[in-house]
């Protein structure tokens, strides 16, 4: 506990320890070797007391107030905490969450991809039959540079991220990395395959720069269901 601050501490294979604060919840966390004691943890942490507190302070003013959603394909839902349904995220008029989840983040990752995947894959499939291309496979990653990329083994790999976006916006990210796999560049030929493919693609793309750097951070928590950080030092 730092001035009523809940901290977490993480051990790892690591030689050093560090402190992260994450932007979006202001959780802090602190990563130690596993070895690590609690007493010499704690110290560390004193040591960094004011860079914690004001760090904090700095984060919170950019946090904003309003009602955080759940964006899927472009649309937005209201979290609701519920027991009426087995799984841990149910998502229908709202996003119903099932109370006590140890792992937000992770859930919502799942849904996405358990939900999401199979639309985007045959979307690409269908695009690729239009292009006239060929690719070997598809994965999905969670990632927060980029929303997709081409591989020179005609591998294509998709941000999981991608799927709260409108469908045009996904579609324009597909035709994209598809388009790669005629023109590794880009190049006037590439953005002419591309413009061929999807006449509105410059309005797609200024629409992902203005929008990207929220859609690509982390999830947004709904405050009903964030459990309490452990605090190892009380």
């Amino acid at each position: 506990m730092l001035d009523k601050i809940d901290i977490k501490v993480i051990r790892n294979n690591r030689k050093r320890m560090s402190i992260k604060i994450s932007k979006i919840n202001n959780e802090v966390v602190v990563y130690a070797p596993l070895r690590q004691s609690d007493k010499s943890i704690n110290h560390f942490i004193q040591l960094n007391h004011d860079w914690i507190v004001n760090t904090r302070k700095a984060i919170a003013e950019k946090i904003t107030d309003k009602p955080q959603k759940f964006l899927y394909f472009g649309k937005e839902y209201d979290f609701e905490v519920s027991n009426q349904f087995k799984s841990n995220l149910t998502l229908i008029d709202k996003m119903y969450v099932k109370p006590g989840i140890k792992d937000f983040e992770y859930e919502i990752n799942k849904f996405y991809f358990k939900m999401g995947s199979e639309i985007v894959i045959a979307k690409i499939k269908e695009f690729a039959d239009e292009l006239g291309v060929t690719f070997s496979k598809v994965s999905f990653r969670n990632v927060r540079s980029r929303w997709g990329s081409c591989s020179m083994r005609k591998n294509i790999s998709i941000n999981i991220k991608l799927i709260k976006t409108p469908h045009h916006i996904i579609d324009y990210v597909l035709i994209h990395e598809l388009c790669h796999l005629k023109e590794m560049n880009h190049s006037q030929e590439f953005w002419a395959l591309v413009a061929k493919a999807d006449s509105n693609y410059k309005e797609h793309r200024k629409w992902l720069k203005e929008n990207g750097g929220y859609l690509l951070a982390a999830y947004t928590y709904p405050k009903s269901v964030q459990e309490p950080i452990p605090n190892l030092f009380r």
